[in-house]
């Protein structure tokens, strides 16, 4: 045979073997969750390559081959991931790389309970007290409120707008307090009188907002765009548009809350998850695919305790494995 045919078949195999393995990678189901049976399905975070569970007193991760590693053993108040990085809210804050190997310990003496991963920072958030850092312990942003409850905080992907909402109780009415700061400090505070602030979530540049009343849109252009919602189940973002359960209807608005779409659903769905053009609708039974105009329904074997997603895709998480959608 020419040598130049073989020295091209040789070429062609080895091509085959990249876009077969590049192929595998890619559909990855964590196969090493079939064999793990989670304490805590619920804590589980997801970075690009590995995902992060609390077991008990520790904490243990299974990259995208199904090897486990025990990374952290301690005391702990919370878990979070980042695109690269895991974040355990002790007494500080320890760092770890995707590979295990610690990276930082931030020392910190304030009283915080819980921490958040997104867009590369990391939010730790206290009763009175709520702050922003990047990961290598800068400060980005940070609010004190002597009376609220801090609940929730958002950034956007450029890290130059950081919203913070607390919760405070006046004889019997519930009263949410709204900080909005940006790169040089706070912008906005507002307070919502008898109104609960449920979730935000940055659509680029803009603030989206859900209380028990309202979803509320503010611009980076100083606009304010608000819609009524009557029974709202769940919410979620993505640069195509803000998605909603309302009651038995999936509802999608545009970033000035026009409704474009609504559907009447077919499943009582409790919880919403975007990923870049695609929209999950679950409950612990099954979950619906979110495409053009309509939603697919499928049912799974067991109850699905989280939905977790990266650049990858999206996962479902159950008590003893991981399953991608496809």
């Amino acid at each position: 045979m020419d040598k130049k045919w073989i020295k091209y078949g040789a070429i062609a195999v080895l091509i085959i073997v990249i876009l077969l393995s590049l192929f595998l990678a890619f559909h990855q189901n964590y196969d090493g969750f079939q064999k793990i049976n989670l304490q805590e399905p619920k804590s589980l975070v997801l970075t690009d390559k590995v995902a992060a569970v609390k077991d008990k007193d520790r904490v243990l991760t299974i990259d995208d081959r199904g090897k486990t590693r025990v990374i952290y053993e301690g005391r702990m108040k919370d878990l979070a991931a980042g695109d690269e990085y895991f974040y355990i809210l002790n007494d500080g804050i320890d760092i770890y790389k995707e590979n295990g190997k610690h990276r930082k310990t931030i020392e910190d003496t304030g009283d915080y309970q819980m921490i958040k991963g997104e867009n590369n920072t990391l939010t730790v958030l206290g009763d009175h007290e709520i702050k922003t850092l990047d990961n290598d312990g800068n400060l980005l942003a940070k609010q004190v409120d002597e009376e609220a409850m801090f609940t929730l905080s958002a950034v956007n992907k450029k890290r130059n707008y950081f919203a913070y909402a607390a919760l405070d109780t006046d004889e019997n009415r519930y009263i949410s307090e709204f900080y909005l700061h940006g790169s040089k400090g706070l912008i906005l505070h507002h307070e919502f009188v008898d109104q609960v602030i449920y979730a935000m979530k940055f659509m680029d540049d803009d603030l989206v907002m859900l209380t028990n009343r309202s979803i509320y849109v503010f611009t980076s252009e100083h606009e304010l765009y608000s819609v009524y919602v009557d029974d709202i189940k769940s919410f979620d973002v993505n640069g195509e548009g803000i998605y909603i359960i309302d009651g038995d209807s999936f509802i999608v608005y545009d970033e000035k809350l026009n409704r474009i779409d609504k559907i009447n659903l077919r499943s009582e769905y409790e919880y919403i998850l975007s990923h870049d053009r695609d929209v999950i609708l679950y409950n612990e039974r099954g979950y619906g695919v979110y495409r053009t105009n309509q939603i697919n329904d499928y049912k799974v074997d067991g109850k699905i305790k989280k939905v977790v997603s990266n650049r990858h895709g999206v996962y479902l998480v159950f008590n003893n494995r991981m399953e991608r959608i496809p």
